[in-house]
């Protein structure tokens, strides 16, 4: 189990990962934000750098774990607790991102009124709807990450045979929608 013990801190910490560009949405963070358009632009530009690599280091984990358990002969039991335990982190974040996107509703509109009293051209309020947009693209990419932590999680289970079976893409997708992380 050392070897998955070890493989368990690498998809822990490439699964949590958090943008190092600050959350999208804690404008009240207290970091130096650019302050002229274009190092706004160059801000969003090396965040959307920042997600490309990590949804690129995110993808093959699933694949890792796979062969990590396979060479190593684990223990299903084990395997499926070593799962429950990511996913149960994984799913806490994808809770406190969604939560963040809630109230960044409310920080949008903090920022609306002032930015209009000054006579703003809008050019903020678009980086940060595009800075958001950004923080939806990483909270669903760990969704899509927790999915496929539950579907591996499936292969080890022998409780987990059987369920609905899909002919189509758009089928399986209403029934993943309608599923929320625990």
């Amino acid at each position: 189990m050392a070897a998955a013990a070890a493989m368990a801190l690498e998809v822990l910490g490439r699964g949590l990962v958090a943008p190092k560009h600050a959350s999208v949405l804690s404008f009240e963070a207290s970091i130096a934000w650019p302050t002229t358009e274009a190092q706004f632009a160059e801000f969003l530009h090396d965040a959307e750098v920042e997600f490309f690599e990590w949804k690129q280091e995110l993808a093959p984990l699933i694949d890792e774990l796979r062969a990590t358990f396979s060479e190593n002969g684990e223990n299903p039991e084990n395997i499926m607790s070593f799962i429950d335990t990511v996913v149960e982190a994984i799913s806490a974040k994808i809770e406190n991102e969604k939560a963040a996107l809630k109230s960044d509703e409310k920080i949008r509109k903090r920022i609306v009124k002032p930015n209009k009293s000054q006579g703003d051209d809008g050019w903020f309020l678009k980086f940060h709807d595009n800075f958001t947009a950004l923080a939806r693209k990483w909270n669903n990419e760990r969704i899509g990450f927790y999915y496929r932590l539950i579907a591996l999680r499936a292969d080890y289970d022998p409780n987990a045979r059987g369920g609905p079976t899909f002919n189509d893409t758009k089928s399986l997708n209403e029934f993943l929608s309608s599923i929320k992380p625990s």
